[in-house]
Order: structure tokens, then C-alpha cells, then sequence
């Protein structure tokens, strides 16, 4: 059986460095520019992890010295070559990954499109506005685990417009209005709670494959 990487979203860059920083132990990957993540975490970045690629930095290495030759020609076709094998080392990186953490937003790179993701993980899933939800679920989730109090902060929308469409309600409110019963926590941990839920996912997959 084919293992698939777990899907580890948050609306915003803040909350998803969050819970990067506890899944450091992981075979972890942070999608989005290496500029938006925490600085101490940018090593865990796609773009970081494909910078340390010897066939992508090889390449760089010989684009630079085609540049500072001024040989257009050659770099035309490098940079052509680099383009293509920076995008099959972003996808080696992402498939050995166990878990793939992410902005919501950031779900629809195409860097993606070669996977069928069944599990995702969405924090703070209160102040996501459901479309943006969406993105991440659109990856071929089969399982969902949302995280997050629909009492407290909801998406932030400031279009009048996409208010009264009914687009600034969360999918987690959502589902709690169509009476979809929760797994209500009786202790409140700390900020670990993310975490957890991630390695436990990751447990039970583990499971399941050494059954089969």
C-alpha cells in the first residue's frame, strides 16, 4: 500500500507556523514562500529543502556562471532545465513527506496535483472561511479533522458582497448548524493539542498498512 503524507492546515501563516513548530520531529514540509514562514523554520520549507537538491544546486551553480559569461543562449536553456528540476525535486520532497503543512491557500499550487491526499488536519478551522476551507479538502480528502471553537473569532470578510452570499461562515460553524455532532474536549491542552491530533493520524495509518 502506498503511503500518503497527511494534509496540516491553517488559515494564516502565523497559525500554521504554529503548528509547524511542534511537527519539527516529523518528516515535515511547509509549502508557500520561504519569506511568509518564521524565520527559525524556514529550513523546513519546500524551497529551502529543494535549494539543498545537488542536481537543482549544480544547476544554479552553472546558470551563474553562464549569467556572468553573458552566454543568453546557454541561459535560456538552463534556466529552461532548472525550471523542470526544481519541479520534480519539489515532488520527490513532498511524496516522501509524512506530513505536508500548509496555508489553506497554498493547497492550490500545483506542486500538489500529483497526490491524492485522504487525510487532512485543519486548526483554528473557526476563523477559515469555507471556501478557503475548500482548497485543502479538494485534494482528495476522505478524512477531515476540524480544530478550533465555533464560539470564538470567525473569519475575517470584509466584502458586503461575499457577507451576503452566506461566504463568511466557517465550515466547521457550518457543520455545527446542520447538527453534525463533535468531539467535544473536556480539558483544554496547550497549544500541543494540534500536534498530537497530527501524530495520532499518523499512528493510526501506520496501523492500518501493518494490518494489511
Amino acid at each position: 500500500m502506498r503511503r500518503t503524507p497527511v494534509l496540516a492546515t491553517a488559515a494564516s501563516n502565523t497559525a500554521t507556523d504554529n503548528l509547524l513548530e511542534g511537527l519539527e520531529s516529523l518528516k515535515v514540509v511547509r509549502m508557500g514562500r520561504a519569506a511568509c514562514v518564521r524565520e527559525s523554520l524556514r529550513w523546513l520549507t519546500l524551497e529551502a529543502r529543494i535549494a539543498k537538491s545537488r542536481s537543482v544546486a549544480g544547476l544554479r551553480a552553472k546558470l551563474v556562471t553562464a549569467e556572468r559569461g553573458n552566454n543568453s543562449r546557454a541561459v535560456r536553456q538552463l534556466r529552461a532545465i532548472l525550471v523542470q528540476e526544481e519541479k520534480q525535486a519539489a515532488k520527490k520532497i513532498i511524496s516522501a513527506s509524512d506530513v505536508i503543512v500548509s496555508t489553506c491557500g497554498s493547497c492550490g499550487s500545483e506542486l500538489l496535483d500529483c497526490l491524492h491526499i485522504p487525510t487532512v488536519v485543519i486548526d483554528e478551522a473557526t476563523q477559515a472561511a469555507e471556501p478557503t476551507t475548500l482548497l485543502p479538502v479538494l485534494r482528495g480528502c476522505e478524512q477531515l479533522v476540524l480544530i478550533g471553537d465555533h464560539h470564538q473569532l470567525p473569519p475575517t470578510v470584509i466584502s458586503d458582497e461575499v457577507t451576503a452570499q452566506g461566504l463568511d461562515v466557517s465550515l466547521l460553524s457550518r457543520f455545527f448548524a446542520m447538527g453534525i455532532e463533535p468531539h467535544l474536549l473536556n480539558i483544554q491542552y496547550a497549544p500541543v493539542s494540534f500536534q498530537a491530533a497530527v501524530r495520532d493520524v499518523l499512528r493510526r495509518k501506520a496501523s492500518i498498512r501493518s494490518d494489511r
